[in-house]
């Protein structure tokens, strides 16, 4: 065998290379590839076997172009162990920041602490993500609230404004009602007075009038010889009697009593001035004037008029 193949041999066969590989790494990463020279352009026929786990085959002798494989291929396995020297190592620096007070050499020496404290990260992180929950939940549920309380306050806010403006409203109504009736009992007591005053001033004629009516028709009566019937007769009425049922004492007071004629005499005066005019005895000489017809008629108003006289003089006598 020639001296470069034996020295090459000896200093880096592949199974020595895996071997203290293995050796070098206390547990690799489970689910890592192992690599495979297997596909592997210029691998040798005798390295295929020996992976294979035919070591008995004669090593032949190889020529320099499967010499160049090798050699590249063993640069390709030294890589790759390197990569995974650094994964494993940095599993390692994980495990000893999680446990500082534990010595891992493989994942079998991981303490049942591991659990325990995943377990309890676990639920940390459940209680946790709970609270946070919680919080949110409560801060939406006072958010709500808030909103709500708002809302109810410019609802009332509104209901108050529309009863102020309501109040305004009926305010204002009631005062115009109010002034519409002032206007009205105004109106009404100017239209009576004006009507009290027309009344008043066309009773005050009409009173001076059927006075003088009834004064110039006694004189008539006195100094006439004609013939008289119940028309003729100058009766104390301001109205002209159709019967002697519209002879009454309002009507004959009316006439007799009234402010607007006869400013100078007394009640007691026109009372006894009547009374003499319309006693019966005295009135007897006039009934021989009367139609017969008549007779009757003018007997019975001549004797109301006598009898309310005479009620109203004791009136006038008797102390209040």
């Amino acid at each position: 065998m020639p001296s470069h193949h034996r020295n090459h041999h000896y200093r880096s066969s592949p199974s020595c290379h895996e071997h203290k590989a293995q050796q070098r790494l206390p547990f690799p990463r489970e689910g890592t590839p192992t690599p495979t020279i297997r596909g592997k352009p210029g691998l040798s026929t005798y390295c295929q076997h020996q992976r294979a786990g035919l070591t008995d085959l004669p090593r032949p002798h190889q020529p320099i172009s499967d010499t160049y494989s090798w050699v590249l291929e063993q640069e390709y396995l030294r890589r790759e162990r390197i990569k995974q020297n650094n994964k494993t190592q940095q599993w390692v620096f994980e495990q000893r920041t999680l446990f500082p007070g534990e010595t891992l050499q493989s994942k079998d020496d991981l303490p049942a602490a591991w659990e325990e404290r995943t377990r309890d990260q676990m639920w940390e992180e459940l209680v946790y993500s709970y609270e946070l929950e919680a919080d949110r939940w409560r801060r939406q549920q006072e958010e709500v609230k808030r909103m709500a309380a708002e809302r109810e306050r410019t609802k009332e806010r509104y209901v108050q404004e529309e009863l102020k403006r309501l109040e305004a409203r009926l305010r204002a109504k009631r005062e115009t009602e109010r002034q519409r009736l002032v206007e009205e009992k105004l109106r009404l007591q100017m239209e009576a007075r004006e009507r009290d005053r027309r009344e008043h001033a066309g009773t005050q004629k009409a009173i001076a009038d059927a006075w003088r009516r009834y004064e110039s028709g006694w004189e008539a009566i006195t100094n006439s010889t004609a013939s008289l019937g119940f028309e003729d007769i100058p009766w104390p009425t301001k109205s002209i009697p159709a019967a002697p049922s519209d002879i009454t004492p309002s009507a004959i007071v009316t006439l007799l009593l009234s402010p607007f004629h006869s400013p100078k005499q007394t009640r007691k005066d026109r009372l006894r001035s009547a009374q003499l005019r319309w006693h019966p005895d005295r009135f007897r000489r006039l009934m021989n004037k009367v139609k017969e017809e008549d007779k009757e008629a003018v007997e019975e108003g001549v004797g109301i008029i006598a009898r309310c006289l005479n009620d109203l003089m004791s009136k006038e006598k008797t102390p209040l």
